[in-house]
Protein backbone atom coordinates (compact mmCIF):
# COMPACT_ATOMS: atom_id res chain seq x y z
CA UNK A 1 0.00 0.00 0.00
CA UNK A 2 2.35 2.74 1.23
CA UNK A 3 5.39 3.29 -1.11
CA UNK A 4 8.88 4.55 -0.06
CA UNK A 5 8.39 2.82 4.03
CA UNK A 6 11.51 1.90 5.25
CA UNK A 7 11.09 -2.24 5.77
CA UNK A 8 12.76 -1.82 9.44
CA UNK A 9 9.50 0.15 10.33
CA UNK A 10 6.84 -2.54 8.80
CA UNK A 11 5.93 -5.31 11.50
CA UNK A 12 4.02 -8.62 10.78
CA UNK A 13 1.71 -10.50 12.96
CA UNK A 14 -0.61 -12.80 12.75
CA UNK A 15 -3.74 -10.34 11.95
CA UNK A 16 -3.45 -6.66 12.73
CA UNK A 17 -5.65 -7.11 15.59
CA UNK A 18 -2.59 -8.53 17.41
CA UNK A 19 -0.48 -5.53 16.32
CA UNK A 20 -2.98 -3.63 17.78
CA UNK A 21 -2.53 -5.24 21.14
CA UNK A 22 0.88 -4.91 20.64
CA UNK A 23 1.07 -1.09 19.74
CA UNK A 24 -1.51 -0.35 22.99
CA UNK A 25 1.02 -2.26 25.44
CA UNK A 26 3.47 0.08 23.66
CA UNK A 27 2.73 3.03 23.44
CA UNK A 28 0.06 3.79 26.51
CA UNK A 29 -0.29 1.79 29.83
CA UNK A 30 -3.19 1.71 32.32
CA UNK A 31 -5.17 5.35 32.75
CA UNK A 32 -4.01 6.84 29.78
CA UNK A 33 -6.67 8.89 27.61
CA UNK A 34 -7.20 7.38 24.00
CA UNK A 35 -9.82 8.88 21.74
CA UNK A 36 -11.89 6.43 19.54
CA UNK A 37 -14.76 6.43 17.00
CA UNK A 38 -18.50 6.17 18.61
CA UNK A 39 -19.24 3.61 17.46
CA UNK A 40 -15.68 1.44 16.79
CA UNK A 41 -14.64 -2.22 16.31
CA UNK A 42 -15.32 -4.02 19.31
CA UNK A 43 -12.02 -6.39 19.26
CA UNK A 44 -10.11 -2.94 19.56
CA UNK A 45 -12.38 -1.59 22.18
CA UNK A 46 -11.71 -4.96 24.23
CA UNK A 47 -7.69 -4.29 23.97
CA UNK A 48 -8.35 -0.79 25.10
CA UNK A 49 -10.33 -1.85 28.34
CA UNK A 50 -7.69 -4.80 28.74
CA UNK A 51 -4.51 -2.06 28.96
CA UNK A 52 -6.84 -0.30 31.36
CA UNK A 53 -7.09 2.62 28.70
CA UNK A 54 -9.50 5.57 29.72
CA UNK A 55 -11.28 6.01 26.83
CA UNK A 56 -13.29 8.71 25.12
CA UNK A 57 -15.62 8.20 21.80
CA UNK A 58 -16.71 11.03 19.47
CA UNK A 59 -19.43 10.30 17.42
CA UNK A 60 -19.68 9.61 13.51
CA UNK A 61 -21.05 11.85 11.09
CA UNK A 62 -21.61 10.64 6.91
CA UNK A 63 -18.41 11.97 6.61
CA UNK A 64 -16.41 10.13 9.66
CA UNK A 65 -15.67 11.48 12.90
CA UNK A 66 -17.02 14.73 14.49
CA UNK A 67 -13.86 16.71 14.43
CA UNK A 68 -15.23 19.91 16.18
CA UNK A 69 -15.77 17.75 19.21
CA UNK A 70 -12.35 16.53 19.37
CA UNK A 71 -10.94 19.67 18.98
CA UNK A 72 -13.35 21.12 21.77
CA UNK A 73 -12.02 18.22 24.14
CA UNK A 74 -8.37 19.30 23.32
CA UNK A 75 -8.76 22.87 23.75
CA UNK A 76 -9.54 22.28 26.85
CA UNK A 77 -7.06 20.06 27.79
CA UNK A 78 -7.44 16.74 27.06
CA UNK A 79 -4.45 14.83 25.85
CA UNK A 80 -4.58 11.12 24.44
CA UNK A 81 -1.48 9.19 23.78
CA UNK A 82 -3.66 8.06 19.99
CA UNK A 83 -6.53 7.89 18.48
CA UNK A 84 -7.58 5.19 16.85
CA UNK A 85 -9.35 5.34 13.73
CA UNK A 86 -11.07 3.85 10.74
CA UNK A 87 -11.13 6.16 8.19
CA UNK A 88 -12.32 4.11 5.26
CA UNK A 89 -15.72 1.88 5.34
CA UNK A 90 -15.54 2.17 8.74
CA UNK A 91 -16.58 -0.82 11.36
CA UNK A 92 -19.30 -0.81 12.20
CA UNK A 93 -20.63 2.08 10.24
CA UNK A 94 -19.59 1.83 6.44
CA UNK A 95 -18.74 5.36 6.91
CA UNK A 96 -16.02 7.47 4.75
CA UNK A 97 -14.11 10.14 6.35
CA UNK A 98 -13.36 13.60 4.40
CA UNK A 99 -10.15 14.66 3.28
CA UNK A 100 -11.05 17.76 4.89
CA UNK A 101 -11.72 15.63 8.20
CA UNK A 102 -8.16 13.46 7.57
CA UNK A 103 -6.39 16.74 6.91
CA UNK A 104 -7.99 18.53 10.57
CA UNK A 105 -6.70 15.13 12.45
CA UNK A 106 -3.55 15.43 10.77
CA UNK A 107 -3.14 18.49 12.01
CA UNK A 108 -4.19 18.40 15.42
CA UNK A 109 -2.24 15.03 16.00
CA UNK A 110 0.59 17.16 14.94
CA UNK A 111 -0.22 20.48 17.31
CA UNK A 112 -1.07 18.38 20.34
CA UNK A 113 1.43 15.60 19.72
CA UNK A 114 -0.82 12.48 20.06
CA UNK A 115 -0.56 9.38 17.84
CA UNK A 116 -3.08 8.23 15.66
CA UNK A 117 -3.76 4.56 14.81
CA UNK A 118 -5.06 4.05 11.69
CA UNK A 119 -6.67 0.60 11.06
CA UNK A 120 -6.98 0.30 7.60
CA UNK A 121 -7.71 -2.99 6.13
CA UNK A 122 -10.61 -2.33 4.17
CA UNK A 123 -9.54 0.63 1.88
CA UNK A 124 -8.92 -1.46 -1.01
CA UNK A 125 -12.02 -2.82 -1.28
CA UNK A 126 -13.11 0.48 -3.06
CA UNK A 127 -15.05 -0.25 -5.98
CA UNK A 128 -16.72 3.41 -7.07
CA UNK A 129 -16.21 6.79 -6.04
CA UNK A 130 -12.18 8.16 -5.26
CA UNK A 131 -9.52 7.14 -3.12
CA UNK A 132 -8.52 9.64 -0.33
CA UNK A 133 -4.81 9.99 0.45
CA UNK A 134 -4.39 7.91 4.07
CA UNK A 135 -4.10 9.42 7.56
CA UNK A 136 -0.49 7.90 7.03
CA UNK A 137 0.24 10.19 3.72
CA UNK A 138 -0.97 13.35 5.14
CA UNK A 139 0.87 12.81 8.59
CA UNK A 140 3.75 9.88 7.97
CA UNK A 141 5.67 11.03 11.52
CA UNK A 142 2.70 11.05 14.05
CA UNK A 143 0.22 7.89 11.99
CA UNK A 144 0.55 4.27 12.77
CA UNK A 145 -0.46 2.51 9.86
CA UNK A 146 -2.40 -0.76 9.95
CA UNK A 147 -3.80 -3.38 7.86
CA UNK A 148 -4.73 -7.15 7.05
CA UNK A 149 -4.80 -9.06 4.42
CA UNK A 150 -7.54 -11.30 6.09
CA UNK A 151 -9.71 -8.76 4.50
CA UNK A 152 -8.42 -8.61 1.01
CA UNK A 153 -7.82 -12.56 0.35
CA UNK A 154 -9.46 -14.23 3.02
CA UNK A 155 -10.84 -13.83 6.11
CA UNK A 156 -8.85 -17.27 7.94
CA UNK A 157 -5.56 -15.48 6.45
CA UNK A 158 -3.97 -14.23 9.54
CA UNK A 159 -1.48 -12.16 8.06
CA UNK A 160 -1.45 -7.86 9.15
CA UNK A 161 1.19 -5.72 9.00
CA UNK A 162 1.97 -2.13 10.92
CA UNK A 163 3.99 0.71 9.90
CA UNK A 164 5.49 1.86 13.09
CA UNK A 165 7.32 5.51 13.22
CA UNK A 166 11.23 5.40 12.90
CA UNK A 167 11.64 5.80 16.70
CA UNK A 168 9.56 3.11 17.58
CA UNK A 169 10.52 0.55 15.15
CA UNK A 170 12.83 -1.09 17.99
CA UNK A 171 10.48 -0.87 20.99
CA UNK A 172 7.71 -2.56 18.91
CA UNK A 173 9.54 -5.28 16.75
CA UNK A 174 11.84 -6.42 19.96
CA UNK A 175 8.23 -6.49 22.23
CA UNK A 176 6.83 -8.29 18.59
CA UNK A 177 9.42 -10.76 18.83
CA UNK A 178 9.50 -11.56 22.74
CA UNK A 179 5.38 -12.46 22.27
CA UNK A 180 5.42 -14.27 18.92
CA UNK A 181 8.72 -14.93 17.60
CA UNK A 182 7.54 -14.69 14.30
CA UNK A 183 4.29 -14.84 12.23
CA UNK A 184 3.52 -17.50 10.26
CA UNK A 185 5.94 -18.13 6.87
CA UNK A 186 3.14 -20.22 5.42
CA UNK A 187 0.58 -17.63 5.31
CA UNK A 188 3.33 -14.59 4.49
CA UNK A 189 4.52 -16.53 1.38
CA UNK A 190 0.44 -16.79 0.38
CA UNK A 191 0.28 -13.62 0.32
CA UNK A 192 3.91 -12.96 -1.29
CA UNK A 193 2.52 -15.29 -3.87
CA UNK A 194 -0.78 -13.41 -4.51
CA UNK A 195 0.56 -10.24 -4.58
CA UNK A 196 3.39 -11.29 -7.02
CA UNK A 197 0.87 -12.87 -9.72
CA UNK A 198 -1.14 -9.04 -9.81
Amino acid sequence: QQNNVDAGRVILGQGSLQLQDIMTHVISGPGDLIFIEKPTYDRALTIFRRAGNRIAGFPLELDGVKVDEVEECLLKGDRPVFFYLIPDFQNPSGTVMSFAKRRKLAEMAQTYKFWIIEDSPYKNLRYQGQDIPSLFDLAPDRVIMMSSFSKLICPGLRVGYVIVPEQLKGLVSRWAEDTYINSSYINQAIVFDYQRRG
